[in-house]
């Protein structure tokens, strides 16, 4: 700054001081040259609404720097920002051991009684406020509910698609006609629907009814709320049906949602185009007017005139009658669909074939997609999965299904995996098809998952829906878990139920952060309607709903279920009503005691975030163990931590547990239950010895996690140690994930959990490896920039995994060890084993030069090894190789390998493939972009990529769900430092509309947060550990 103004020099540097970037902030600070700046700058940073973690944190990395300055200032500045006991705790213990003058003891003094008073105000004061606040702005939200006064009872529509490039401005664009019968269930002159880009032809505009009411040949769009209103001469009468017709027209949109239009090419290297849909959750407004709401129940009629270049079109229900020839086009006619959602409708327009067959109820299946993919065989494995999981619902609801026929159809753009529209499921293909020859494992495992997840929903879901999208979790959870009994059903070879555990693991991790959210909230505009979409739907949902079909057993579970559904089919229902059927269903069952309800219960798993760990303390010598539960938060610096609030935070919860005297792992074990009310529970443990371990949450029947008084922890270790098979796989994998993250949290040490994989060694059953693998990848990347500790490190891990690597091999093994072979060949050859890396490459070299066929379940480890060990010539010849691929599921394998490249100038070569379209699909953009995020040289890449790109990204993917938000995770989960940190926060300030992804930037900076402080702390014990052992 040269200036010799020291007045106006201060007032510059007091206006640095005044940007809203945290990244600006940081940087203001670290340029001040001298001690008496850095104090300066500190006090101008505090000043700011945002300032306070910038100015802490370069004070503590800088305290050395200050050389003496005094610091009475900055503990009064201090005294009046902070209003949390976090913060007090936080500041106070950096500066118990410093040597402050006596004059900033008094300073920091009075501080300490201005910071308490702050937070005594906060406790008192800030409820109340916050609800003076929120009744000043009430006037002032958007109802995006439309009005109760008219209820929809049918729809007959009719769609003309010219899907194509060859219809001049027709292209790509549809007709339409509707009529909409309606009920007046209150007196209106006001007709108001959704509609989304649709051009209503006003001419067309009549109404009929008993009354003579008639409308005005116009309307009122709301392109906020997507309300299309028409109004009425006099009001409805209450009670009366009208019906509302129109002409319309709209587009077949590029963005993959609504209406929209797809491609691929022939077998005669042609461009083939069909046009397909998906209305979840409130698109279905885009191809005709609708009342766009779950609640608003109908029934369908739909027309489809496609034109004779297209074979076929599908539908919810199936043909009424043969298709009619109409000059140059067909015109199908289908069956009216019973009563339901919007969302549920579903068509496809195409050249698609179709194989079918019949459940054992006489129930048509049918999978639909490209003709080359039906000829090759790939649809015949999901085809004989519809039929098998149809028959297992059916009896499992005990509800016959509810359709003439089920059709899976294969689209080649689709966001998301699949979509369950009742009787007409739309899947992306790789969650449809599947080749015997060319296809691992997996492949085959995510279509008999999702196809059993889809149809789950035929019943929960399209049967009986939510009342509105706050209860979506329901839905979604419900069917999360139910999709793995049907999979177990029909491979039961797979132990797939004991895998639902270490599958989920991810969403404890994210449910754990301060950041989360609750199951069930409340949501009004679509966006935050699609919010909803994420894993703490999906999977901490199914993750308590298994839980309860734990404490409530089986037959009570399922016999409720049932009940809920018959009572509320073609109707909708909340969660409460849910509940209480299994509450009368459980007391009927004597399965759970009449003072308890399933509301009860479940309302405090269901309405607030996050869940609890339950510490076991054993007073040995008294046999008795005590029971205390607290939330558990992953993050040690959280600022709710120690507060009333968090003190209070409190669940009812199932807890079971076994002992090393009689160690049954029972998944219905009854509980005994902790309670919000109890501080602690006493339990009499008589004939359970000292010198014996108990061990709790079996099969990990519960949404929790555990911590054991250091007695116990060391007799479990010691368990694992001599003889592993006493403990229940599901538990020592419990073991791993509880005691790594427990030592994330602060709560016991970190190195606990490196003792315990020692065990791994003798370890044959895969479930413990997920969780450890987890644990041992999250320490690599944290402590990969330390080259001493890195390598200590792949030491011991290929110490570790040595036997187990020679005792799988490279040969075929039986299913239920196939991914802990892929996992250990993988983990072996990205640390560079010797004869990991021989063996990919001998097998890749055939594979180039000879065509030989590559094993499936090994070719990404293959193409990854062979790229990151490899030179440039290889890396460009398989990324040729891959570009001219027609066989998008093979690309993908080739890319995620391409990916793992040492060198920076190929991954931004990957980079900037994944938006062409011409090489990579629109709907796997975002895969490819966090393939190169799993390399740790790529992740700066694909961090730059992301900011750089943010406003396409967003245009392209910001209507989905999960897309943006799992970038945003596969990017961000192992950044570690706080230049990264302040970047993260910076974007975030200067991105107002973060659209689906706001939750995960949040998720994000507190996990970067974290993963700092966790390096700081950890790093140097780890190493010392490493080099002990």
């Amino acid at each position: 700054m040269k200036t010799s103004d020291s007045t106006l020099r201060s007032d510059m540097q007091y206006g640095l001081s005044c940007s809203r970037s945290l990244y600006n902030l940081n940087k203001y600070l670290n340029s001040q040259e001298d001690a008496r700046s850095r104090v300066n700058a500190i006090r101008n940073v505090l000043s700011k609404p945002s300032g306070l973690y910038v100015a802490w944190t370069f004070l503590k990395q800088n305290y050395e720097k200050l050389n003496g300055t005094v610091l009475t200032g900055i503990f009064t500045d201090f005294g009046k920002k902070i209003n949390t006991k976090a913060d007090l705790d936080d500041i106070g213990n950096f500066f118990e051991n410093k040597n402050l003058t006596l004059e900033e003891k008094e300073s920091w003094s009075v501080a300490t009684i201005q910071i308490k008073s702050n937070i005594k105000w906060i406790g008192q004061e800030f409820d109340s406020i916050k609800a003076w606040l929120s009744e000043l702005n009430a006037g002032n939200e958007v109802d995006y509910r439309l009005p109760t006064n008219l209820l929809p009872n049918s729809y007959d529509i009719v769609i003309q698609p010219y899907i194509g490039d060859s219809w001049g401005e027709k292209s790509f664009t549809f007709n339409g006609s509707i009529a909409i019968n309606f009920t007046c269930a209150e007196p209106t002159n006001k007709i108001i629907f959704h509609g989304i880009d649709l051009n209503l032809d006003t001419n067309s505009f009549k109404i009929e009814s008993s009354d003579n009411i008639e409308i005005e040949q116009r309307y009122t769009e709301d392109k906020i709320t997507n309300f299309i209103q028409i109004n009425m001469n006099k009001q409805c009468q209450k009670g009366l049906n009208y019906v509302l017709k129109m002409d319309y027209s709209g587009l077949i949109i590029e963005n993959l949602y609504g209406f929209y239009r797809s491609s691929y090419m022939n077998e005669q290297n042609q461009i083939e185009y069909l046009a397909t849909t998906h209305f979840q959750p409130t698109d279905a407004r885009r191809a005709f007017p609708c009342f766009d709401e779950p609640g608003l129940k109908a029934t369908f009629k739909m027309t489809i005139i496609r034109h004779k270049n297209f074979s076929s079109s599908v539908f919810n229900t199936p043909l009424e009658a043969h298709p009619q020839p109409d000059g140059d086009w067909f015109v199908d006619k289908f069956k009216e669909t019973p009563k339901m959602s919007t969302y549920l409708v579903a068509f496809v327009v195409s050249n698609f074939d179709t194989i079918k067959n019949q459940t054992s109820k006489n129930i048509q299946v049918e999978v639909w997609g490209r003709p080359e993919r039906i000829k090759n065989g790939d649809g015949d494995f999901s085809l004989k999965e519809t039929q098998l999981i149809l028959d297992f619902f059916e009896d499992y609801f005990n509800i016959t299904y509810p359709l003439e026929k089920s059709s899976q159809i294969g689209v080649p753009d689709f966001n998301a995996g699949a979509m369950e529209n009742w009787g007409a499921v739309i899947y992306r293909e790789t969650a449809l098809f599947y080749n015997p020859k060319t296809d691992a494992l997996s492949n085959k495992q995510r279509v008999s998952s999702v196809v059993s997840h889809e149809l789950a929903h035929q019943w929960f879901g399209n049967l009986v829906t939510p009342d509105w999208w706050n209860d979506i979790w329901l839905n979604e959870g419900f069917a999360s878990w139910v999709e793995y009994l049907g999979v177990n059903y029909t491979h039961p070879e797979w132990n797939f139920l004991d895998l639902f555990y270490v599958q989920k693991l991810k969403v404890m991790e994210l449910d754990s952060l301060e950041s989360s959210h609750s199951v069930s909230f409340d949501v009004n505009d679509p966006g935050e309607i699609n919010s909803l979409f994420d894993k703490i739907s999906y999977d901490k949902g199914s993750s308590i709903i298994r839980m309860m079909n734990a404490f409530l057993t089986e037959n009570t579970f399922k016999n409720g279920v049932s009940n809920y559904l018959r009572e509320f089919e073609y109707k909708n229902a909340k969660q409460d009503d849910l509940w209480q059927y299994l509450t009368n269903q459980s007391h009927a069952d004597a399965t759970l005691d009449k003072t308890m309800s399933v509301k009860d219960i479940m309302d405090t798993w269901t309405l607030k975030k996050g869940y609890p760990y339950v510490t076991l303390i054993r007073n040995y010598g008294e046999e008795e163990m005590v029971l205390t539960q607290k939330w558990f938060l992953l993050n040690p610096a959280s600022k709710i931590l120690n507060t009333e609030e968090y003190d209070n935070y409190k669940w009812f919860i199932p807890f079971t547990y076994t002992s090393q005297e009689n160690p049954i792992f029972d998944f219905e074990t009854k509980p005994i239950w902790l309670v919000p009310d109890d501080q602690e529970l006493k339990v009499k443990i008589n004939n359970i010895n000292d010198g014996s371990w108990i061990i709790g949450n079996l099969k990990h029947s519960a949404f929790m996690r555990v911590n054991y008084d250091e007695r116990n922890w060391n007799m479990l270790i010691d368990q694992l140690k001599t003889n592993n098979t006493i403990i229940d796989p599901i538990n020592r994998a419990t073991l791993l994930d509880d005691s790594f993250n427990l030592g994330r949290a602060e709560i016991i040490d970190q190195l606990l959990f490196m003792r315990m994989t020692e065990y791994l060694k003798d370890e044959e059953e895969g479930l413990p490896f997920v969780p450890a693998l987890i644990g041992l990848n999250y320490i690599a990347n944290m402590i990969g920039d330390d080259y001493f500790a890195s390598n200590s490190y792949k030491n011991y891990i290929i110490g570790l995994m040595n036997s187990t690597y020679h005792r799988l091999g490279w040969d075929t093994v039986s299913d239920d060890l196939i991914d802990l072979q892929i996992s250990t060949i993988q983990l072996m050859c990205s640390y560079g084993f010797e004869d990991c890396v021989s063996e990919a490459q001998s097998r890749f070299d055939d594979w180039m030069k000879n065509n030989s066929t590559l094993p499936s379940n090994f070719k990404i480890i293959i193409y990854s090894t062979v790229i990151k060990f490899g030179d440039e010539e290889t890396w460009l010849s398989l990324y040729e190789k891959a570009k001219s691929m027609s066989d998008n599921t093979e690309k993908l394998r080739i890319f995620r390998g391409l990916a793992s490249t040492r060198d920076a100038s190929l991954l931004s070569i990957i980079l900037n493939s994944a938006s062409d379209t011409e090489i990579i699909r629109s709907q796997d953009e975002t895969s490819v972009i966090a393939y190169v995020a799993l390399n740790p040289l790529g992740r700066k890449l694909a961090f730059d990529h992301l900011e750089d790109n943010w406003d396409k990204l967003f245009e392209r993917h910001g209507d989905v769900s999960f897309t943006l938000s799992s970038l945003v995770d596969s990017i961000t989960k192992y950044l570690n430092t706080n230049s990264y940190l302040f970047r993260l926060m910076n974007f975030v300030e200067r991105n107002s509309n973060l659209g689906v992804a706001t939750k995960a930037f949040e998720q994000a900076i507190e996990n970067v947060q974290f993963n700092t402080r966790w390096t700081s702390k950890n790093l140097e014990p780890i190493k010392q550990w490493l080099n002990s052992n």
